[in-house]
């Protein structure tokens, strides 16, 4: 028995699900039903370009702060003392 035939049979023996008119119909439909179309899987390009438009993203929020900040040189003076 394929898994397609084990979830259906599953959903049948719900005891809320088996009398819902959306399953019955789903289950009496002579033709076939509809393909969906907005539904999709990533693929391992549409990741890469997700991180892509993200390292953007920070790139545009994101400044390089100048090396002679307060801060750098106070902590390179520090390590260099010690």
């Amino acid at each position: 028995m394929c898994y397609h035939t084990r979830f259906v049979n599953g959903i049948a023996k719900h005891p809320d699900l088996q009398t819902d008119p959306s399953f019955v119909d789903f289950l009496e439909v002579d033709s076939d039903l509809p393909r969906a179309t907005s539904t999709s899987a990533l693929s391992g390009a549409g990741v890469l370009r997700l991180f892509s438009r993200v390292g953007d993203s920070l790139g545009k929020i994101t400044y390089k702060m100048d090396e002679s900040d307060a801060v750098i040189t106070l902590v390179s003076l520090r390590t260099s003392l010690t």
